[in-house]
């Protein structure tokens, strides 16, 4: 997740973002794992998960996130195909950016710092 190094990049206007990871694999990703995982990126970033499928199956549908179970090699195992991407609102809550995972920290910063300053940004 470049999130946290991008946050980083933006030195006192970080403390206006929020970064939100929400699982599309709530059976493994208990809230301690999920907790580990988006702090090592940043202490800041909190995590989601869905209270059920259906609402999982919902939110993928609304945000256009394609995510899949693919059996693995030893019974009862898999990996979890699924879109690598986040998007940026504004601070006004309007869904403003789709960005994919390899745009980079430098990029994912200077988005941000756009919308920080964007007309009726505040």
């Amino acid at each position: 997740m470049q999130g946290g190094q991008a946050r980083q990049k933006l030195g006192a206007e970080a403390g206006r973002l929020q970064g939100i990871f929400i699982t599309l694999d709530p059976a493994r990703d208990t809230p301690e794992v999920l907790k580990a995982y988006v702090t090592s990126f940043d202490e800041s970033f909190i995590a989601l998960t869905p209270r059920s499928p259906q609402e999982l199956a919902a939110l993928a549908r609304e945000f256009k996130i394609f995510y899949r179970q693919t059996p693995g090699p030893i019974e009862n195992s898999y990996t979890l195909d699924h879109t690598a991407a986040s998007y940026m609102y504004d601070p006004q809550g309007r869904l403003r950016l789709y960005q994919t995972c390899g745009i980079g920290a430098d990029a994912m910063a200077a988005n941000a710092r756009a919308l920080l300053h964007a007309k009726n940004a505040d």
